[in-house]
């Protein structure tokens, strides 16, 4: 893929993107960061007509919105009112011991292979992730890497996913023998 140079809307930077992505927007930005400046910009006494309203938004989101219904929502779902918050978890610390050879070896110990889809580190280290959820918690046991995609999924439906995890732990180091391992629901 042939990547072109760009530059960015907000700040006005160089920066490469792929030339299937060139073509389709009309508007490039550098980072998330440049994007929420250039849109804030946008929405305060900067007009536009409906007609570049709306291919702004098209190449932006895909739907036929305006600046300020985007911001409205967006600002509608921060936070608390946001249907995945769980009270502010994700600014809690690892604590120390969470650090990068720990996750060195996490990922050493599954062969660098995620644990959920069995697919191998290609180009992006695994995420490590805590199966019971609570990030001090970091005992061997505990932790399993995933590929990004599969570690996005355990953030939805906490208790499945920490069922399914906690019992393939459960049945693989102790010799009940009740339930095949074969016969247990997988992904």
């Amino acid at each position: 893929m042939k990547k072109i140079l760009v530059y960015c809307e907000n700040c006005k930077c160089e920066f490469k993107k792929f030339y299937s992505q060139v073509q389709l927007r009309p508007h490039h930005f550098c980072s998330h960061k440049c994007y929420s400046e250039w849109l804030s910009l946008q929405m305060n006494g900067h007009k536009h007509s409906p007609e570049t309203i709306e291919k702004i938004s098209n190449s932006l989101n895909g739907h036929k919105h305006s600046f300020e219904a985007i911001e409205k929502n967006r600002i509608a779902h921060l936070g608390e009112n946001n249907h995945n918050w769980k009270g502010g978890k994700s600014f809690e610390s690892y604590g120390g011991l969470f650090n990068k050879k720990l996750k060195e070896e996490i990922r050493n110990k599954f062969d660098r292979t995620c644990f959920l889809s069995g697919e191998k580190e290609n180009g992006r280290k695994l995420d490590v992730h805590h199966i019971n959820y609570n990030k001090k918690d970091n005992r061997i046991w505990n932790l399993i890497p995933l590929t990004q995609r599969y570690h996005l999924k355990t953030n939805g439906s906490r208790w499945f996913w920490f069922n399914l995890l906690k019992n393939y732990w459960v049945f693989k180091y102790n010799d009940f023998n009740i339930i095949p391992l074969q016969h247990t629901f997988f992904l």
